[in-house]
């Protein structure tokens, strides 16, 4: 997890660097920041189990509430590349008892084409790669499907394979830009007979354009 992070700021930090270059005008380098929150779904198998009992992400957590940081520039007046950072609270599965905190966490760097529909409006598409981590202090067991609160596999995390996500962007005032978003993703978690989930996630952005 550690030397993924670390491969992330550093593609970053070339991508940042780069970006005055890529403009049409030789510019300063103007960041923009983005506030998301709102609900996911959990879909697709959290873990493989010898195929005879594999653990559902939907069997661990039944949705989760996001909050997603976005810093990034805009190349141009209509592209956007950028990295994000999301951790999310879990809602537990009603059959869990006791302590079972959960938890999900994401990182990752976005590129999205922004349409000037009118001064006012502007829909938007992107997509991303990215890393996923999952805390839950108590999942289902791998053989007996019983709830074991010290599972080996209380965390798990994987790359993202893909995310596509988009959505539009109301003008509030200014650089101030406010609106609905859909994102979805692609990712599995490391691990003997890893398979893939998703999660699918919509809510309300609040973006400062520079």
């Amino acid at each position: 997890m550690r030397n993924s992070v670390v491969t992330f700021g550093a593609i970053i930090t070339l991508i940042l660097a780069g970006a005055p270059v890529a403009q049409a005008e030789s510019e300063d380098l103007k960041l923009s920041f983005g506030l998301r929150a709102g609900y996911g779904l959990p879909i697709g198998i959290a873990k493989g189990g010898d195929s005879h009992y594999d653990i559902y992400l939907d069997e661990i957590v039944k949705g989760i509430v996001p909050a997603q940081l976005d810093v990034g520039t805009f190349l141009g007046s209509r592209f956007y590349v950028g990295a994000s950072f999301q951790y999310a609270v879990g809602l537990a599965v009603s059959e869990c008892q006791g302590d079972c905190g959960v938890s999900a966490m994401r990182i990752g760097l976005n590129l999205s084409y922004h349409h000037p529909w009118s001064e006012k409006l502007s829909p938007w598409v992107g997509l991303g790669v990215g890393y996923d981590v999952l805390d839950a202090d108590q999942v289902p067991s791998v053989m007996t499907g019983e709830l074991e609160p010290t599972s080996p596999y209380g965390r798990l995390e994987g790359f993202e394979v893909g995310n596509l996500q988009g959505g539009i962007d109301f003008n509030v005032a200014g650089p101030v830009w406010f609106g609905p978003y859909v994102t979805g993703t692609l990712a599995r978690y490391d691990g003997q007979d890893a398979r893939f989930h998703s999660w699918f996630m919509g809510g309300l952005r609040l973006l400062v354009r520079r």
